[in-house]
């Protein structure tokens, strides 16, 4: 895991964790930042748009989607505190915003008033996908009861993944050509979220209950062994920041079906099979489609190997790298600026000159 380190870099990890629970605010807020604080960082890089309230030194934050501000109906309330202060708290001092798409830059410019060239697009990379023999792929689908055709998702069960319509057009996808179908199964892979009423009452409903199976959390091993002996990746969210599983399913060269939106028209371009996600016969459609037609899914698996091509890690790290430097150099001109000021007002200019 930690194979990538370089001797210029260094792992800290933040203590007294266990205490978190205890004092939420006291932990998160004032604790993490004396820790920071006393760091002395040149830049702080917050990995999602939360940065400790007590902590004002320059920051540089990712932010990966606006969902919580567009629509707050699927989270519980007491994420409340971070949506009206914590986060545009963050938003408002970061000195630069890196955002996964240009969906999620345009949501933070115009839910936050941020100017455009306080944000930078850097997308997510895809995986390398692992060596996975037939016989792993054997063992895991043993391992859940799984038979060789199958749908899969890979997700948190929560509303906007949409689980509820896709067990729905699963049913629907049945009952339409039960002989054609009558060996295909739907693998739910991922563990429960807030407010999962819905998906329990789906599958509670579903007449093809006993072909669905909800596997729940998976290993990072199991999930690339579900992933490559899928025959459909089915993924109809409602709302994506950017949809890296939909990628990391293309990597593995599974046809993916996932949501007609504009952040996937933006990342996936043409190389998915786009339906109406609060249609569920649009998504029983799609899913129909892909498992008719053996030619349909190796041109998908085609298209979407190449463009999962088109993400690299690397290049989101170098681009990332291009942002500290920019922001880091922004500094010492602006602590410049204050050296000349300080100077011309008697004030002394030694720190400057050390700088």
């Amino acid at each position: 895991m930690l194979d990538f380190i370089e001797e210029n870099n260094r792992i800290v990890q933040f203590p007294f964790a266990q205490y978190r629970r205890f004092m939420p605010f006291g932990y998160s807020h004032l604790l993490l930042s004396a820790i920071i604080k006393k760091a002395k960082l040149d830049l702080f890089h917050a990995p999602t748009a939360w940065r400790p309230l007590a902590y004002n030194g320059p920051t540089v934050v990712t932010a990966h989607d606006m969902a919580i501000y567009e629509h707050p109906e699927w989270f519980p309330k007491k994420q409340g505190f971070s949506k009206r202060v914590v986060v545009p708290q963050t938003i408002k001092t970061a000195k630069h915003i890196i955002a996964v798409s240009e969906e999620t830059s345009r949501a933070v410019r115009t839910l936050f008033a941020v100017p455009p060239q306080k944000v930078s697009v850097i997308y997510e990379g895809a995986p390398e996908v692992p060596a996975v023999s037939a016989q792993q792929m054997q063992d895991v689908r043993d391992k859940f009861d799984i038979g060789k055709r199958f749908i899969l998702f890979v997700g948190t069960l929560e509303p906007r993944k949409n689980v509820a319509r896709l067990v729905r057009a699963f049913d629907e996808l049945v009952e339409r050509d039960s002989k054609e179908f009558m060996d295909v199964e739907l693998v739910l892979a991922g563990g429960q979220g807030w407010n999962d009423d819905e998906i329990k009452a789906a599958l509670r409903a579903a007449k093809s209950r006993a072909r669905i199976k909800a596997v729940g959390y998976v290993s990072e091993d199991e999930k690339w062994a579900l992933l490559r002996g899928a025959q459909v990746f089915a993924f109809p969210t409602l709302y994506e920041g950017f949809g890296l599983g939909n990628l990391e399913a293309m990597a593995a060269g599974t046809p993916v079906v996932t949501s007609r939106l504009p952040i996937m028209r933006e990342v996936l371009d043409k190389a998915a099979y786009l339906v109406e996600p609060t249609s569920v016969h649009d998504i029983a459609l799609g899913l129909e489609a892909l498992l008719r037609s053996e030619s349909l899914r190796r041109d998908y698996a085609a298209r979407g190997r190449e463009q999962a091509r088109q993400y690299s890690w690397r290049t989101c790290a170098e681009q990332t790298l291009a942002v500290y430097q920019s922001i880091y150099k922004q500094g010492l001109r602006e602590k410049g600026s204050q050296v000349i000021k300080g100077g011309l007002t008697g004030r002394s200019i030694s720190g400057g000159e050390k700088r």
